[in-house]
């Protein structure tokens, strides 16, 4: 029987969010989300398009820093 083994993935998506803003009108609070480089979505409601893998790094591997980014595998999610 083979061990599961754990993987750091670097990806990102497209989704639709919702998020709860405190603002005077409809304008503001859509000029608050536009504007903002991060924004943490309260939920995310539905992912778009497949996720993209940037970068795959084991978790527990000895001698290998995580923060050096060593590029392992690239991968398209949904592509396979």
């Amino acid at each position: 029987m083979t061990k599961n083994k754990e993987y750091q993935i670097l990806y990102h998506f497209s989704a639709i969010g919702k998020k709860t803003i405190r603002a005077s009108s409809f304008e503001e609070a859509r000029q608050k989300i536009e504007s903002n480089t991060f924004v943490q979505p309260d939920e995310i409601i539905k992912i778009l398009e497949p996720c993209k893998v940037y970068e795959v790094h084991p978790s527990k591997i000895e001698g290998l820093d995580l923060d050096e980014h060593h590029k392992i595998d690239y991968k398209s999610w949904g592509s396979e």
